[in-house]
C-alpha cells in the first residue's frame, strides 16, 4: 500500500511540471504578433532608449547602462535568448570602456607631466574609447537579432 502511493506521488510530481510548462507554452503561442512583438524605441535627448511591445508600443523594459538584464523577454525563442543574454554580457562593459576610455584621453594631458606621456595615455584612453564602442556595437546587433528571432516565432 505504502509502495503504491509512494509511486502514484512519484507520479504524480513527475508529471504536474510538464503540465505547467505545456499550459505556458499554450500561453506563449496565442500571443499574436500585434500584440507581442517587440521593437527597439532609439530613445532622444529626453528620453532613454526602450524595448517596446505590441501595436501600442508598451515599455517593456528601458535600454541603456546599467539598467536591467533583457533576457527574461526573450523566452519564446532559444535563439532569441542567446542573443540577448550577448547583448546583457556586452552592453555594460562596452558602455564603461568607453567612458573609462573618454576619462583617461581627457584627463592624461591636464594630470601628466611630460609630452610623451600625454601623448601614450590619451591614446590609449581614445583606443579603449572606440574599443568599448565597438563592443557596444556589437551588443545593439545581438539585442536587434533577438528581437528578429522572437518576433519570427509569433504565430497569429
Amino acid at each position: 500500500m505504502k509502495t503504491a502511493f509512494a509511486a502514484m506521488t512519484a507520479a504524480a510530481l513527475l508529471v504536474q511540471p510538464g503540465t505547467a510548462d505545456a499550459r505556458a507554452q499554450a500561453t506563449q503561442t496565442r500571443c499574436g504578433y500585434d500584440e507581442c512583438a517587440l521593437r527597439i524605441s532609439p530613445g532622444s535627448f529626453t528620453t532613454p532608449p526602450a524595448l517596446l511591445r505590441g501595436r501600442d508600443g508598451a515599455r517593456v523594459t528601458q535600454l541603456g547602462l546599467f539598467q536591467e538584464a533583457v533576457t527574461p523577454h526573450f523566452a519564446r525563442s532559444d535563439s532569441a535568448r542567446a542573443y540577448a543574454l550577448e547583448y546583457d554580457r556586452l552592453y555594460d562593459r562596452g558602455g564603461v570602456l568607453s567612458s573609462a576610455g573618454t576619462v583617461i584621453a581627457v584627463l592624461a594631458p591636464i594630470i601628466l607631466d611630460g609630452t610623451m606621456r600625454r601623448i601614450v595615455f590619451t591614446a590609449v584612453g581614445v583606443g579603449v574609447s572606440v574599443y568599448g564602442g565597438v563592443v557596444t556595437k556589437r551588443a545593439d546587433d545581438a539585442l536587434s537579432t533577438a528581437v528578429w528571432w522572437h518576433n519570427r516565432d509569433l504565430r497569429e
